[in-house]
């Protein structure tokens, strides 16, 4: 910053005169830098016969289409947002040399046509009265405090397992994004045939203490996973029990009774099923139809 000052006198032919000030404050703009980069997921592909989780053969996959944001770290206010591609690369442009945090949200937001929203949600809630399932937190992927500097940086982020080697011993941050990977991936398949889809709001639900047991979904306690026709789908993820995460089987099948019930027409009664199960038709061609698409 900078203060310039101009002094004008102004004198008649009388040899009168007057003269004046004036103070001109000149800011140079801050300058500015782009921190840009790839963001992926660990996917746990299923071991032969898809009896549980093979973490020897870990994959990483691109974060695409996800909400990515630039907060400033004392006030955690948005400065830049930006949408991951099919690679998973993004760039976001700051002022430099302050401190920022970069955060991927497990959700993807897209306009126009075709468009559709669907973010990844944690159900479990123990406060009493429990928060509305609509207002439950989206999962999140943030980086460390990091000084923005004074030239472009790279910064690559990947959302881990958390597998520690015989138990989960760290947050498991890949989770959501694997689900919702697959879900971008369903949408795609329809929107190769209408390019004009549009496919609404979507809730997927998901956290590590979703268990078999049926009950309370602010427990956890979901019984299976399921598509509860309200733009809403549940996963289980309870260690021991069953990890649906990264089943894409299984959450391409979820997410198609989504699809089935608005977009599509669905006479399904539902209930229980399984193979072998001679069923209602109505029941048998809603599940072949998901069993198809998965």
């Amino acid at each position: 910053t900078e203060v310039l000052t101009f002094e004008l006198t102004v004198t008649d032919p009388d040899g009168l005169s007057d003269t004046d000030l004036v103070a001109v404050t000149v800011d140079e703009p801050l300058p500015t830098v782009t921190i840009s980069g790839t963001l992926q997921y660990e996917f746990v592909p299923p071991k032969n016969q898809c009896n549980g989780l093979d973490y020897n053969a870990v994959e990483s996959r691109p974060i695409r289409q996800a909400t990515v944001q630039l907060l400033d770290d004392s006030t955690e206010t948005v400065l830049d947002s930006t949408v991951s591609d099919d690679s998973g690369q993004y760039s976001v442009t700051v002022d430099a040399s302050i401190d920022v945090v970069l955060r991927v949200r497990a959700e993807s937001i897209q306009a126009g046509s075709p468009s559709w929203n669907v973010q990844v949600r944690n159900n479990v809630d123990t406060d009493d009265p429990p928060a509305p399932l609509g207002e439950r937190p989206i999962y999140v992927m943030d980086s460390s405090v990091f000084d923005s500097g004074a030239a472009n940086q790279t910064l690559n982020l990947t959302a881990t397992t958390g597998w520690g080697g015989s138990s989960y011993t760290e947050a498991r941050v890949s989770g959501p994004f694997a689900i919702l990977d697959v879900i971008y991936d369903s949408m795609v398949l329809i929107e190769d045939v209408d390019p004009n889809v549009n496919f609404g709001s979507l809730d997927a639900f998901w956290s590590p203490d979703n268990s078999l047991t049926q009950g309370d979904i602010a427990l956890g306690e979901l019984g299976t996973s399921f598509y509860n026709g309200n733009r809403q789908l549940f996963l289980v993820g309870l260690d021991g029990e069953d990890t649906d995460e990264f089943d894409d089987h299984i959450v391409a099948h979820e997410w198609t009774h989504f699809f089935e019930d608005n977009l599509s027409r669905s006479d399904s009664i539902g209930g229980s099923h399984g193979g072998g199960d001679s069923l209602d038709m109505r029941v048998a061609f809603g599940e072949g139809f998901a069993q198809a698409m998965s």
